[in-house]
């Protein structure tokens, strides 16, 4: 047979020894092979023998060999040598990549609640956007970009991989009004590599509406493709899904997937689920209109704080509880909730809390117990920032932590004391104030009984002590022979208990 024309020429598989299999794609394999020569290992990619004799299946081989090696990266593989085999056979050699795929690390799900992991896979995804974004720069989009062709080398490298259905399309690099010089040369093969009408390549699950339904790719399918990576990466799962690969690529076809903050069983942050969901859109129009875009946003997450957890508590919960330990603070999202002390036996009401109020947060810097205790008014739902989280955003681990940890200690020794003097101060204002008015305005109730209505007692001590009516209700009900029935609004105090 004589080969086509785009067949590379010589015969140089005499240089390689076979070290084994490294995988298999849908019409090749994958082998290590060592290079005599040179004495290095390679990985070389070797057209399957019953498609030896397609013509358009060693044409695409040949092309995939000629784009790759054109893309000089450092995150798209190298490729050394294109050759024919004694058997007719096609291959191309490359860099040999031992690590793992992207796919591998998103099915440990070591990201999902780990910000460290997160970040880190996040980081490989911006990696992938530099190199793809090179790529359209060059005249090429990939068309089948998925995790599994994400390559995380032993060391870190990340590479993009499999570029077998890869396409030139017209130029997306710089303004066509910038110097020739800033313009990146494009890629060119013999045939062109162009895409053809109606039919369909790549792999449904991550694939653009618009190359699911035959009608052709440009730089912003590989755009929602990168989206569908990052909806994998959000929610543990490709964003199209079905029982059969004709029910897939039909909901690919017609953008059909999960709202990733819907899909998703665990937190996610919702900044990112919206730059996935703008990176998917149906209409190539409405979505980033390049990688670069794209990578920008992510890139902006990143640099941005890092979001905290969030826990939810019930009316009447107790958040925090005077005297323990601490080990995190608080920011209220949405609720409010009261902070009060214990003090004889009663509690004395501080203040109340609502959306955006932090509360714990001198127990960040010290080892003391907790100053006060903070409950749920109503359904409350509060971020959490733990001491970890503090010290790595300000560098408090370092030389300012003795400082800081210091002034913690100051602020719980003078909280004490000022708190215990305020408090015994306002008990006793109110409670001589209460004896007063029960002696001017009660009742007589037998023997040295006395009774009045608690409403206006309560009115009355809020505008004489400077009080609250909770601060108002907690004193007078922790007085010594006082019953304080609140729901029937009356107040009964033994006198002679105070002497009188």
């Amino acid at each position: 047979m004589t080969p086509p024309a785009t067949d590379p020429p010589g015969t140089q598989a005499a240089d390689y020894l076979d070290d084994g299999p490294v995988g298999r794609g849908s019409q090749g394999e994958v082998r290590r092979v060592v290079d005599v020569p040179l004495q290095r290992r390679l990985a070389m990619k070797l057209l399957d023998r019953e498609h030896a004799h397609e013509e358009r299946s060693r044409k695409m081989f040949v092309e995939e060999a000629q784009i790759t090696a054109q893309l000089d990266h450092p995150n798209i593989p190298p490729v050394h040598r294109l050759g024919v085999a004694p058997d007719g056979a096609l291959y191309f050699t490359m860099k040999l990549l031992p690590g793992s795929t992207l796919e591998d690390e998103l099915a440990r799900g070591a990201h999902h609640g780990d910000w460290g992991e997160l970040f880190r896979v996040l980081q490989i995804f911006v990696t992938v956007c530099n190199a793809v974004a090179f790529a359209h720069a060059r005249g090429v989009v990939h068309r089948d970009l998925k995790p599994d062709n994400v390559m995380v080398a032993e060391r870190g490298q990340v590479y993009v991989m499999d570029w077998g259905i890869a396409r030139l399309i017209g130029q997306v690099g710089p303004s066509p009004f910038a110097p020739a010089a800033q313009v990146p040369p494009r890629v060119s093969v013999p045939t062109g590599a162009l895409s053809e009408p109606g039919i369909i390549s790549g792999t449904p699950s991550y694939m653009a509406p618009e190359q699911a339904s035959g009608r052709g790719a440009d730089p912003r399918s590989d755009v929602f493709s990168l989206g569908a990576i990052l909806y994998h990466v959000l929610v543990g799962k490709a964003p199209f899904e079905g029982d059969t690969p004709v029910e897939v690529l039909i909901r690919a076809a017609r953008g059909d997937y999960e709202h990733p903050w819907l899909a998703a069983r665990h937190s996610v942050p919702e900044f990112l689920c919206d730059v996935a969901v703008r990176a998917m859109q149906r209409d190539p129009a409405a979505r980033y209109q390049t990688v670069d875009a794209l990578r920008e946003d992510v890139e902006a997450f990143m640099r941005g704080p890092k979001p905290l957890p969030e826990r939810t508590f019930p009316a009447g919960a107790v958040i925090v509880r005077e005297g323990d330990a601490a080990d995190c603070a608080y920011v209220i999202v949405r609720g409010r909730a009261r902070v009060y002390k214990t003090v004889g036996g009663r509690e004395v009401p501080i203040g109340e809390l609502g959306p955006r109020t932090p509360f714990g947060e001198a127990g960040l810097f010290g080892t003391a117990p907790r100053v006060a205790s903070v409950e749920a008014l109503e359904p409350l739902v509060a971020s959490v920032v733990t001491r970890e989280a503090l010290e790595q955003e300000l560098g408090l681990a370092g030389m300012l932590a003795p400082l800081v940890r210091q002034l913690a200690a100051n602020f719980h020794a003078v909280d004490a004391e000022l708190s215990a003097r305020r408090i015994d101060g306002a008990s006793v204002r109110i409670a001589r104030a209460t004896l007063l008015y029960v002696a001017t305005h009660g009742a007589d109730a037998g023997g040295s009984q006395r009774t009045v209505a608690w409403a206006p007692l309560r009115e009355h001590l809020c505008r004489a002590c400077g009080c609250d009516p909770r601060e108002a209700t907690l004193s007078v009900g922790s007085m010594p022979e006082a019953k304080l029935d609140v729901p029937s609004n009356v107040l009964r105090i033994a006198m002679n208990h105070y002497g009188a």
